[in-house]
């Protein structure tokens, strides 16, 4: 099943391309990790996902009614919150539903009836959605992520630690695609072996970006790289990528120095002075004009100083 269909994306800043019209799905029980080197747009095609960033053409469609949960690489946080206020702040059903109990809770003395149906239907959601042990659940991941004092202000805490509290909060919503830009930043050995067994137990699907590559070996199923404004996509874990881009890069390598000579030998012909004066000759300058644009211009450049001199 897709849960979220990406057609033709394409997104620039100023000249360069970021997304060249790519195209790729993510479907129910996908664990994918986002590899590409600095600067070719893994947390701005997240933040395109979950809606908040902007592309200049293509599509983005979410399968209606999932739900989404997004760690972002700088999460921002209100520095006089609690630990715990921190993370009740945030508008998802569950939290929603939390403070709507309560505050009815907190009024049901008034003895209006309204009040006693509608305290009835909060009960009802808080056991289909498993919302009684809520915030002891929290406490759990946190504690897991080495944040122990819960009424702790979070402009008392490091960067690494606020990374952690909003991790935490994405954890602990149930959602039908989970998306994390670098979880085990400021991270220990331990916090990420506990993060691993999580992720790896969790019902859902995944999109992460990380620079832990043992990390992603042992919870992806799915590799996306981009490279150049292209994807390319790899059914396996990190470790099958990385035995698969190296057998892209052989051949495209043996590709390019087939299409090289070709090209040395078509210049030479080029420079005896061929002219189109035959549909053959035409379809053979085409399809040199064809190869030229598939090779680097410091290619071709070495290429005719190379034929200039023989």
């Amino acid at each position: 099943m897709n849960l979220v269909r990406i057609k033709d994306l394409y997104k620039s800043y100023g000249d360069k391309v970021l997304f060249d019209h790519i195209s790729f799905n993510i479907n129910k029980g996908d664990k994918i990790g986002l590899l590409g080197i600095n600067g070719t747009g893994k947390s701005t095609l997240l933040r395109i996902i979950v809606g908040q960033d902007h592309y200049e053409e293509g599509e983005v469609n979410l399968l209606s009614n999932m739900r989404v949960e997004y760690l972002s690489q700088n999460p921002s946080f209100d520095d006089q919150s609690t630990v715990l206020d921190q993370i009740f702040k945030s508008d998802t059903r569950e939290v929603k539903i939390i403070k709507e109990f309560e505050k009815t809770l907190s009024e049901i003395d008034k003895g209006e009836k309204s009040l006693l149906e509608k305290l009835t239907r909060l009960q009802n959601e808080m056991d289909l959605n498993n919302l009684w042990s809520y915030e002891s659940e929290i406490k759990s991941i946190l504690t897991k992520l080495k944040i122990i004092d819960f009424d702790e202000r979070i402009g008392n805490l490091s960067g690494g630690q606020k990374k952690r509290i909003a991790l935490a909060a994405s954890l602990v919503t149930e959602c039908d695609l989970l998306v994390l830009d670098e979880p085990t930043n400021h991270m220990d050995s331990e916090m990420t072996d506990w993060l691993e067994k999580y992720l790896n137990e969790r019902k859902g699907s995944l999109m992460m970006v990380t620079h832990d590559r043992y990390f992603l070996d042992r919870v992806t199923n799915h590799i996306i790289e981009l490279d150049n404004g292209n994807i390319y996509k790899y059914d396996g874990n990190y470790t099958y990528f990385v035995e698969k881009k190296l057998d892209r890069q052989n051949i495209e390598i043996s590709t390019r120095i087939k299409n090289e000579k070709l090209y040395k030998k078509e210049l030479e012909w080029i420079r005896k002075g061929a002219k189109a004066r035959t549909t053959k000759q035409k379809a053979r300058i085409d399809r040199f004009d064809d190869l030229k644009l598939n090779i680097s211009q410091d290619s071709v450049e070495n290429f005719e100083i190379s034929a200039a001199t023989t």
